[in-house]
Parts: C-alpha cells; sequence; structure tokens
C-alpha cells in the first residue's frame, strides 16, 4: 500500500466518514490520521533488527585516498550503523579484512603519522562521519560491510514502506491504536493491539535474523539522529 492507501485504510478500520483524497495539506482528524500512519511506520522500523532494514555497502576506494566521507565519497547516505566491526577488502591480489576501532583509539595510534602507500589495515568513522583509513590503497580496492539502513520517513502520497506489503496491515493497525486512545476506545484498542500482535509475530518470524545481530557501537559507526 502506498502511504495514502495505508492512511485511508485506517481511517476505514476507525469508522471515519469521508475521502481523504490526499496526504497533502490535511488538517484536523484527517492530519491526525496521517501523522498516526506516519509515526507508526517510523516506530515499526525501529522496533526490531529487521532484515528488510539491513542493506549491504560494495564501493570502491580511490588509490592514494585514505580518508572518504561516507555519503559523498562512498555515496552511502542512509547508514545509522555497520553491522560488522570491520570491513571485507579485495583487490588484486586477494581478500582481506579491515578492523574498525572506536574514533578515540584510531587517534592514539594513527593520528600525525604519515599515512602509508599500503593496503589498509584500520579504519575508523571520523568526526563529519568521515571513514578514515591508516593506509593508502595503492591498488583498485572495494570494500563490503552490511549496515543497518536509517528509517524511511513517508511523505508523498505514493510513497510506499520498505518492506513486504504483507505486513503493512502492522502499520495500520498501529496506527489505528492512537486513533483508538484519542476517542478513548478500549474496544478498539484491544481489537488494534490483537490485529497488530498477529501479524508482528509473524513478520518476528520471518524478518528477524536467525541469531542476534549487535550494531556496531556509537564509536565504530553509529550515525548521531
Amino acid at each position: 500500500m502506498t502511504f495514502l492507501e495505508l492512511c485511508q485504510r485506517t481511517a476505514s478500520e476507525g469508522g471515519i466518514e469521508g475521502a481523504l483524497a490526499t496526504v497533502d495539506n490535511q488538517s484536523g482528524m484527517n492530519a491526525k490520521i496521517i501523522k498516526w500512519v506516519r509515526d507508526a511506520w517510523s516506530e515499526l522500523q525501529t522496533q526490531k533488527r529487521w532484515l528488510f532494514m539491513r542493506a549491504n555497502a560494495n564501493v570502491a576506494l580511490v588509490v592514494a585516498q585514505n580518508d572518504y566521507s561516507i555519503s559523498g565519497d562512498l555515496g552511502l547516505t542512509n547508514v545509522t550503523s555497520w553491522c560488522l566491526p570491520k570491513f571485507y577488502a579485495t583487490d588484486a591480489n586477494g581478500t582481506y579484512q579491515i578492523a574498525m576501532l572506536g574514533y578515540g583509539e584510531y587517534q592514539q595510534t594513527y593520528m600525525g603519522k604519515e599515512v602509508q602507500a599500503a593496503r589498509p589495515s584500520v579504519c575508523a568513522v571520523a568526526p563529519g562521519y568521515r571513514l578514515a583509513f591508516n593506509n593508502a590503497p595503492t591498488i583498485a580496492t572495494t570494500i563490503k560491510n552490511d549496515y543497518w539502513m536509517t528509517p524511511q520517513k513517508l511523505t508523498l502520497d505514493a510513497d510506499e514502506p520498505n518492506m513486504n506489503e504483507a505486513w503493512h496491515m502492522a502499520i495500520v493497525f498501529k496506527a489505528l491504536r492512537s486513533y483508538a486512545e484519542h476517542e478513548e476506545s478500549p474496544e478498539m484498542q484491544r481489537r488494534a493491539r490483537r490485529q497488530f500482535m498477529n501479524i508482528f509475530t509473524e513478520m518476528c518470524k520471518v524478518e528477524l535474523p536467525a541469531f542476534e545481530i549487535r550494531p556496531v557501537p556509537m564509536a565504530w559507526g553509529i550515525r548521531d539522529a
């Protein structure tokens, strides 16, 4: 469902009369419904470490360069945190690992030292959301790591949540709970919670990793919200 369709379905589930034709420039109850749906999707994305919130970075390093803007130079604009405290790097001579340090530790060890022309062995997320390596590669190199994406914001009528459509009704029932609280309707709250939990339980079976993946700590690359 699109953002508009999610809002329309929420209104329908709540028995709200009147057609909602767009999410733009609304007021009164329509504006509240739109906010509840938007908030429900934002909250749902961060409720668990969902697989649909995980993405893969596979980017190229530049010969003789050891410092990169994560969003600019590497083109990764939606990284919240890295899944692993290391990168897998590949060049013409094979594959190797680049360990991620906390920036404080990286500073103590490498700041003020001349950057060597060699395979990088260590990196850190530096201020300005940059990725700094201890060495600068001498040949073409790519690095890989999985990362957790920043939550998607629904803005336009046609925006669609970045998850399987089978779970979209979880957004509706989560938003409906907010409407039920607003209306002080315990019966509707119970119904919304029950239907939300039915979908949420199935989501957990399908969309969670087989084992818990802990995000890399703040000093190792979690972006400030």
